[in-house]
């Protein structure tokens, strides 16, 4: 009798998850794999880009499907820092390999993994109102997308859904600490005309990205191919305050309160005050079409502490991804972790799966104990990116890479250094 495992959440860590119980699995007869999300299809994800760094293309490498899963996205072969104050770049960057960091846009990412899934069942529109286990199983109960109420049972449940996961909210309350970190990115995917000049072409089309230092704010701009680059504006609730206020907008009002050419005034303001390469982002703003498409919108920075049980005490039900650590993109590695924790734990599923026996409990105690103190190190380092480069700006001298760089203890040691020069 095959193993039924569920999965919430079509995000990179769900997908991934199926697709590395597909792969090591390999047959039907053994384990029976639903997929719940609450989207319509993988075109609704929200957000921009996803940066694929080498933990995660090293682990869809070892599932057999990095060239695929990828295919849609932009090498990149190096991360620059530039201060726009002084209009140059910083001396030291971040070489990458371009192998293993690729710039790819989330929707289509995310499309490109659901057609890889061979035989993993997905349930589209189901939202997930709560979960109730026992030792022999885990029910799920949902409302699917003509309202009528569902409930699935499996034998281990993989919770994938998220910083707002239920299943850490309703089933981990003592683990469920979200915090508010004082500052926002407003994204923006840039779509250029055939016709555009080389110049932008260039940077849309080229691998390097840039982190670049403004007088208020930190944009990062990722070129993304294809004629497309995506931009992130960082800026404090102060900067937030004073932007609104010089768009002639109520700085209560949310993004979501503004209209179209509110939303673009305060762009256009974000955009002058982090100038790079002759000011190319303004002057790429004619070619956005619709100033209230998905595609723009403002992201409310937030992370959780690390999730350091994130499995319960039957051995049945755990979290990955961002419902289990759900990290701020101040070094890019949200995605990217979510891919890693996704493969380990498809990889050493599988393997109790194919015992006569299996010991789901004992699988996810070693896993737990190998992950927490990774995911406590990146959670650490994104928010020392945070404090380093997107909060407290105008106080700033320099960017820092301290954060990116890896090694446990060297990039502590580095970032403090430029902490005291800055």
């Amino acid at each position: 009798m095959a193993i039924k495992i569920g999965i919430i959440g079509a995000g990179p860590a769900g997908l991934v998850t199926a697709l590395a119980l597909e792969a090591y699995c390999k047959s039907t007869e053994k384990v029976e794999i639903t997929l719940l999300d609450k989207n319509q299809s993988a075109m609704d994800y929200p957000g921009v880009e996803y940066g694929i760094q080498a933990r995660a293309c090293l682990a869809l490498k070892q599932i057999g499907i990095k060239e695929k899963a990828l295919a849609c996205g932009l090498n990149t072969f190096r991360i620059s820092f530039f201060n726009a104050r002084t209009n140059k770049k910083q001396k030291f960057g971040v070489a990458t390999n371009p192998d293993l960091t690729v710039t790819v846009l989330r929707q289509e990412f995310l499309t490109e993994l659901t057609n890889l899934l061979s035989h993993t069942k997905i349930h589209r529109q189901c939202n997930v109102k709560s979960i109730q286990a026992s030792p022999e199983k885990v029910n799920v109960f949902c409302e699917g997308k003509d309202g009528k109420n569902e409930v699935f049972d499996f034998d281990v449940l993989i919770a994938a859904d998220g910083i707002g996961s239920i299943v850490r909210k309703d089933y981990f309350k003592h683990e469920n600490y979200i915090h508010n970190r004082g500052f926002s990115c407003l994204y923006m995917l840039i779509e250029l005309p055939n016709d555009a000049p080389n110049e932008f072409k260039e940077a849309a089309n080229t691998g390097e990205c840039l982190l670049v230092l403004g007088k208020s704010t930190t944009a990062t701009f990722f070129p993304m191919g294809k004629n497309r680059f995506a931009v992130g504006i960082g800026f404090d609730e102060q900067i937030q305050t004073e932007i609104w206020n010089l768009a002639g907008v109520n700085p209560n009002l949310t993004w979501l309160e503004l209209d179209a050419l509110q939303k673009q005034k305060i762009a256009e303001l974000l955009a002058a005050d982090c100038s790079f390469q002759d000011n190319i982002l303004s002057k790429s703003f004619k070619w956005v079409k619709d100033w209230n498409s998905f595609k723009i919108y403002l992201w409310k920075m937030r992370d959780s502490d690390v999730a350091t049980q994130p499995y319960n005490d039957y051995g049945n039900v755990i979290m990955i991804g961002d419902a289990a650590h759900a990290i701020m993109p101040t070094i890019g590695m949200g995605a990217s972790l979510a891919i890693e924790d996704a493969e380990i734990l498809g990889r050493q599923l599988a393997e109790q799966i194919l015992k006569a026996k299996p010991n789901f409990k004992s699988a996810l105690q070693k896993y737990s104990s190998d992950r927490v103190p990774v995911w406590k190190d990146l959670i650490a380092r994104a928010r020392a990116g945070a404090k380093l480069n997107f909060i407290g700006i105008r106080n700033k001298s320099r960017l820092s890479f301290g954060p990116q760089i890896p090694g446990r203890f060297l990039w502590k040691i580095i970032a403090k250094i430029e902490e005291l020069i800055s």
